[in-house]
């Protein structure tokens, strides 16, 4: 074995002691379309745009329309999150220290409790 081989060979040895392999880590879970709820408790809620009958919230960021009553179109479950993320939302009742939005659509708003 020549001397050049020998080098060659422990230079190709060191990169590969060098390598390291890292695994992907997987990212966020993505964001439901639609949540569909009778009351959502969270600290923080948003959506692109979100239609309830109800919020009251620590404060408020988007577009607020004030609706009439509306005649259900929410669902039946409970949501209770930290964080609630969708692009939209129905909801009879949102409770939440955050509500975001681009619009919001709400009959009753209760902002700074």
């Amino acid at each position: 074995m020549t001397r050049s081989a020998r080098v060659g060979g422990l230079l190709g040895l060191a990169l590969l002691a060098a390598c390291v392999v890292v695994a992907p880590v997987p990212g966020p879970a993505p964001m439901p379309e639609v949540i569909s709820a009778r009351e959502i408790r969270a600290d923080e809620v948003r959506a692109t745009v979100i239609y309830a009958d109800e919020i009251k919230a620590g404060a408020v960021r988007g577009t607020v329309v004030r609706s009439a009553k509306p005649r259900g179109g929410y669902g039946r479950g409970k949501v209770e999150a930290p964080v609630v993320i969708a692009g939209t939302i129905y909801a009879k009742e949102i409770r939440a220290r955050l509500v975001s939005a681009g619009t919001i659509y709400v009959h009753e708003l209760h902002v700074g409790r």
